[in-house]
């Protein structure tokens, strides 16, 4: 487990979620949103690590302060030492919306990027068709435009700290999400095992659907099909 500084940038946040383990990410994200670390509760949800005591953060409730109530079984969560759960009082709305999906965005980026590294280094030594496969163009073709996409809404992101405004929160979040499938193929069948892309894919979705949402339930999406579908204050 990495250690999470005092105080965190949007860069920072960038760097750790790109080399990080899982549970030091949602400290980052929670640590840049709240100034707290901890876990994020948003809609009376939270991921969290399940190797360590950091607090549930409710950034709503008196003392910031969440208590769990009950945990979610998730197989690929688990296989990364975290778990889902819910979390009471519950924290219908958050205090700053656009601070955690800006915190989400900067996070995902740096979960693409670091599934396009375990991409390249998978390709790197492979041939295919008589040549390397680094040297297809569409192989080529598609590490370009996911670098680009990466540096550009970097860029924007940190725009949208500067002013405040939420502006295209949304857009970014839908383009990471699909970049996060095409990037999947890259490896093939690879890309879909639980120890490889499939599982930073899957933990990218989760964030965008528990800290980007600003309804009172959360939906959480994953290739187009729902893995779970919970209203706060039902069982999982």
């Amino acid at each position: 487990m990495l250690h999470v500084p005092a105080r965190i940038s949007l860069e920072g946040l960038f760097a750790l979620a790109r080399t990080g383990d899982a549970s030091t990410i949602l400290r980052a994200i929670c640590l840049f949103a709240t100034s707290r670390e901890g876990y994020l509760v948003a809609n009376g949800y939270a991921l969290r690590g399940v190797d360590d005591d950091f607090p549930l953060v409710g950034p709503s409730t008196a003392n910031g302060v969440a208590r769990q109530v009950d945990e979610q079984s998730d197989i690929v969560l688990a296989r990364i030492g975290l778990a889902m759960v819910r979390a009471e009082p519950e924290v219908q709305a958050r205090p700053n919306v656009s601070r955690c999906a800006i915190a989400a965005v900067a996070a995902r980026l740096g979960l693409l990027a670091q599934a396009l590294d375990m991409a390249f280094h998978h390709l790197e030594g492979r041939q295919s068709f008589g040549q390397k496969t680094m040297h297809h163009q569409l192989v080529k073709t598609r590490f370009a435009h996911a670098n680009a996409l990466i540096v550009r809404l970097i860029e924007e992101i940190g725009l949208v700290e500067e002013c405040g405004e939420p502006q295209g929160l949304e857009r970014m979040q839908s383009a990471i999400s699909e970049e996060f499938s095409e990037v999947s193929k890259l490896m093939g069948g690879h890309g879909y095992l639980i120890s490889g892309i499939n599982t930073l894919e899957y933990l990218s979705s989760l964030m965008a659907s528990i800290y980007c949402r600003h309804g009172a339930s959360a939906v959480l999406t994953y290739r187009d099909r729902t893995v779970h579908s919970v209203e706060p204050g039902d069982a999982p």
